[in-house]
């Protein structure tokens, strides 16, 4: 998860912004991939699924968004795909190889 402190997408400042990656490995089915920015009360997500897991994408869809709306967000964009390869964290946020390499002082 990452807190989006430098407000990239021109949303107001006293608007948090929050970049949320999550993983699960279903045993019996694959790994899924859920890509999450909440912009405000606005979501865009993005899952990636089992390539084998095609067909029950579309029912799964409507009850993410489901709950999306019943904890008060709306979905902006949702996009699904069939799963190609993992992501490793520092493609989702690359801002974690900086870190560990920088220093961020304020004078």
């Amino acid at each position: 998860m990452d807190n989006d402190e430098n407000n990239p997408n021109n949303t107001p400042g006293t608007q948090r912004n929050y970049h949320l990656f999550l993983t699960f490995d279903v045993e019996s089915i694959g790994r899924f991939e859920v890509d999450l920015y909440a912009l405000g009360d606005e979501v865009n997500l993005t899952l990636l699924y089992p390539p084998r897991f095609e067909k029950q994408i579309d029912p799964m869809k409507e009850r993410i968004n489901k709950v999306v709306r019943n904890v008060g967000y709306n979905t902006r964009a949702f996009e699904t795909a069939p799963l190609k390869s993992p992501h490793n964290l520092t493609e989702i946020f690359p801002k974690i190889v900086d870190k560990r390499t920088t220093l961020n002082t304020r004078v």
